[in-house]
């Protein structure tokens, strides 16, 4: 088990012992996630708009697409609708980004 993990488990069962918490509005970590899922019958897993794009934006500086955002204008259209999809309604939300 990660330190992370680790610490997420003892954190969720130190505040939430007994709780019936079933909704949930967390960061993008993975192991956060996986730990609620865990430790909770059928929890429902949200995050904010805004960490979602932090997110989104993290992963396209991984691929070097930083300067290609910045320099080129159908990159920064293209990101730009990625970086909105949070604030659709799931079911408005094409297959390959769902």
């Amino acid at each position: 088990m990660s330190g992370k993990k680790r610490h997420y488990k003892k954190s969720i069962n130190n505040l939430l012992p007994e709780t019936k918490v079933q909704s949930f509005v967390v960061d993008f970590e993975k192991s956060l996630w996986q730990e609620i899922r865990e430790s909770f019958e059928a929890p429902q897993i949200n995050s904010c708009a805004s960490h979602c794009r932090q997110a989104l934006w993290r992963k396209a500086q991984e691929f070097g697409l930083q300067q290609v955002y910045q320099e080129h204008d159908s990159m920064y259209k293209l990101l730009r609708q990625v970086f909105t999809l949070p604030l659709l309604p799931a079911e408005d939300i094409p297959p390959p980004f769902a």
